[in-house]
């Protein structure tokens, strides 16, 4: 290599490496920013944000992303590790905002500026709207009346209806059959009760969170498998009642979404212990003969609402099933195990080998 061409090399090599050393200062100096002054958005809308006991960063980054806080869990690691400030964040409540930055949220959780007098009220998958309201009455006595008034309302979209305010507000109220209340769309989670908390506003915090975790995307998936996502919810809450991995969900999901393509009764036994209101290992011929619009066994197709309030594991199962052979499944109380058949005299054989 001629001294020319080595010092024209040696030139190149200098400026490529002040190129990336600029580029990787300008990163450095970018994710930097967004650890320290970056924001989620510019929303100043309050959410309640729960530590639980025993959280670390590592949870709750991943849950104030998830909530939509902030923008990515890596800025939210990388100033906790930078300011030291991991051993000093305290589990609790508290409110928080997208517009706020990281700094001022870890502030807050390092002085354990937890929200006073809130109350916690914790609503499993597959609760009814009974056990709900039991749960409030317990938790907040005085705002319970008014809530079970506007959750069992059985007038939605009806012009003279008390409650019709709210099927005005939320669009996937809409579809509901008169008749039938919001069993189905109060979603399953962790609520904050606030001091002011009325009836009205704790029924709103559970359709808003139905709305933010039923987006649009998945909302526009059941409009393209011309579904109603009534029907989707109503199938997601017997799929709730009846099985408990997700495996299961889906498979049960697309057994059942094949029984109503060809007019046959889903014969869920979770729609028995719905309308009767007891819950047994063993339903027998007489329960299954009851008359009522709930029970699948005399009626083909879907009741005509939700038998539980499914959570988002059922419901994303309802919208996705998955295909299979099988057209029958069993459930072992004992065992636990789901137990799939694709003929009825496979089923039968199957209940006889397992005295079901």
């Amino acid at each position: 290599m001629h001294l020319f061409q080595m010092k024209k090399f040696f030139i190149i090599s200098i400026f490529s490496f002040l190129v990336l050393l600029a580029v990787f200062g300008l990163a450095c100096s970018w994710f930097n920013g967004q650890a320290f002054n970056g924001t989620a958005s510019s929303s100043n809308i309050i959410q309640k944000f729960e530590i639980k006991e025993g959280d670390g960063s590592t949870e709750i980054g991943e849950n104030l992303e998830k909530e939509g806080l902030i923008k990515d869990k890596t800025f939210f690691y990388f100033y906790v590790w930078k300011t030291k400030a991991a051993n000093s964040l305290q589990a609790g409540g508290y409110e928080l905002a997208p517009n706020m930055t990281i700094g001022q949220m870890v502030e807050k959780f390092s002085n354990g500026d937890i929200i006073a007098e809130t109350l916690k009220l914790t609503i499993p998958e597959g609760y009814t709207n009974k056990k709900i309201i039991d749960a409030l009455k317990n938790k907040k006595p005085s705002i319970a009346d008014e809530f079970e008034d506007i959750v069992n309302c059985k007038c939605l979209n009806k012009e003279d209806c008390s409650c019709d305010v709210f099927s005005k507000k939320y669009g996937f109220l809409r579809n509901i059959p008169q008749g039938v209340d919001m069993e189905g769309y109060l979603f399953p989670d962790t609520y904050f009760i606030d001091e002011e908390e009325t009836g009205a506003t704790m029924a709103s915090k559970f359709l808003n969170n139905f709305n933010k975790k039923v987006n649009q995307e998945l909302k526009d998936e059941v409009v393209s498998q011309g579904k109603s996502l009534h029907d989707v919810i109503t199938l997601a809450s017997i799929i709730e009642r009846e099985v408990k991995t997700d495996k299961d969900r889906r498979l049960v999901s697309g057994i059942f979404w094949k029984r109503l393509d060809d007019k046959f009764p889903l014969q869920s036994c979770a729609t028995l212990a719905y309308f009767l209101n007891v819950d047994k290992p063993q339903f027998s011929y007489e329960d299954t003969q009851c008359d009522s619009p709930y029970n699948t066994y005399i009626n083909p197709g879907l009741p005509p609402g939700p038998i539980s309030n499914p959570g988002f594991a059922s419901i994303r199962a309802s919208i996705l099933p998955q295909e299979s052979g099988f057209y029958y499944f069993l459930s072992n109380s004992k065992t636990e195990e789901i137990i799939y058949s694709k003929t009825f005299d496979e089923h039968q054989q199957r209940k006889a080998e397992n005295n079901l």
